[in-house]
């Protein structure tokens, strides 16, 4: 699988995209990303897609940028997983770290992981 695909996989597991009545699935939004722009369509400050999949793509580039280190979330390539993870307000990141290990198949992941490793 994918290191990025499987990131946002997990990203929107913890958002609830895949709850009916959630916010992330009400809005398309599996990552619940936020609008920083007037020119984007959102609810509440939150981005709004027309379809699932068009806001896991966004979640996905969101990610790929952040792990690239060229965001405005003043977070670094060589930043540790876990600061990716508290972006997304996740303080304990065991279970998201048990889950890519299991889809990217890589147990040597830990919240210590460098984000270049999902670019790569």
């Amino acid at each position: 699988m994918d290191k990025i695909e499987a990131l946002a996989l997990c990203i929107a597991s913890v958002s609830g995209a895949f709850t009916p009545g959630s916010e992330a699935m009400r809005l398309n939004n599996p990552g619940l990303l936020r609008a920083f722009s007037m020119r984007v369509e959102a609810e509440d400050g939150l981005r709004k897609f027309g379809s699932w999949y068009a806001g896991f793509k966004a979640l996905c580039f969101d990610l790929q940028t952040k792990c690239s280190g060229k965001s405005r979330a003043h977070i670094a390539a060589e930043s540790p997983l876990k600061d990716l993870l508290k972006l997304w307000d996740i303080r304990s990141c065991h279970g998201q770290v048990n889950f890519l290990r299991r889809a990217i198949d890589d147990a040597a992941i830990t919240d210590e992981t460098p984000l270049s490793y999902f670019v790569r």
